[in-house]
């Protein structure tokens, strides 16, 4: 049996991360321009906002983790709970920064993890899997 080179596992990780966080970056960017038409055009109160973020980075944080663990064979909650964290960064940074409530921070964060282990598993459950005889 070949020794396994661990420069591979280097490369893999920060493709994985690199991943991780453009999708992230690009997938809230669009989700938040849909979410912002969608209340131009029906003129929705922007005090609605804060509560449509929750679903933006729920979304965000599914799909990101679907996309990023379709490599990997095992683990996709995991997979999925770490593809999240740049997306968690930037929320609390949100938070810190601007004037938002703990309460919506803790029901995000609460449903983004929840979505991106579901994201996670499903990807993983959807990989090829390869039998060796």
């Amino acid at each position: 049996m070949g020794k396994i080179k661990s420069s591979f596992g280097k490369k893999h990780l920060f493709l994985f991360a690199f991943k991780s966080i453009v999708l992230n970056a690009v997938l809230i960017i669009l989700f938040s321009l849909l979410i912002t038409v969608i209340l131009y055009k029906l003129d929705i109160d922007l005090s609605c906002q804060k509560w449509f973020s929750i679903f933006v980075c729920a979304v965000c944080a599914f799909f990101t983790a679907l996309l990023c663990s379709l490599r990997f064979k095992n683990n996709g909650f995991i997979i999925g709970i770490i593809s999240y964290i740049p997306l968690f960064i930037y929320s609390t940074v949100n938070l810190i920064i601007g004037d938002h409530d703990i309460l919506i921070f803790a029901i995000k964060a609460a449903l983004c993890v929840l979505s991106a282990g579901i994201g996670g598993t499903l990807a993983v459950k959807r990989a090829k899997k390869v039998r060796i005889r």
